[in-house]
């Protein structure tokens, strides 16, 4: 890992995927109540 432009995009990827995770979990947690509040079964 001595190349910074590896290890940079090696950081950016792992950034994007934790808060690509994150974001499916969030709406996996909020989509019972968004549909409730706009009357979807």
């Amino acid at each position: 890992m001595t190349n910074p432009r590896i290890a940079r995009s090696l950081i950016i990827m792992v950034f994007g995927t934790f808060f690509g995770i994150l974001c499916s979990t969030l709406m996996n947690t909020a989509l019972p109540q968004l549909m409730t509040v706009f009357h979807v079964s």
